[in-house]
């Protein structure tokens, strides 16, 4: 059997702050970080979901409205 300890489990995280007294400040950081992230993801959407709508609006207003005009 072999007992000695994975050598992984010595290391510290690559995330972690060693440099930190208070490691709950390191948690409000990434709290922050992830609030930010998740906006910049919901502005994506809405602007992703503003071109599709607006493309197919224009599409059905510039093809669709012109042919259903009979001269």
């Amino acid at each position: 059997m072999n007992c000695v300890p994975p050598p992984w489990t010595d290391q510290t995280m690559l995330n972690a702050n060693p440099e930190s007294e208070r490691p709950e400040s390191d948690d409000i950081a990434v709290q922050r970080i992830v609030q930010s992230a998740a906006r910049g993801a919901l502005a994506l959407v809405a602007i992703a979901t503003a071109v599709v709508i607006g493309t197919w609006l224009a599409f059905y207003v510039f093809v669709f409205l012109k042919r259903s005009v009979a001269p």
